[in-house]
């Protein structure tokens, strides 16, 4: 059960901001976020770097965005 005095307790986020945190992504988002990791950044857990998400993006591009 939650506590409602610790929540209500220190700054809130804004309704605004709120929506804007709850939006969905967009495809264009996601790209550019993808697009915007180093090549030489370690494997995830998948063993796969952002090399190859990037080469493959126009195969995988649209399951990637659909998951996140």
């Amino acid at each position: 059960m939650v506590d409602q005095s610790v929540v209500n307790y220190g700054p809130l986020v804004s309704t605004e901001r709120g929506d804007f945190l709850s939006a969905p992504f967009t495809k264009e988002e996601i790209r550019k976020a993808m697009f915007s990791v180093p090549k030489i950044k370690a494997p995830g857990l998948d063993g796969y770097n952002s090399s190859f998400y990037k080469m493959s993006w126009d195969i995988i591009g649209d399951d990637i965005c659909y998951v996140v």
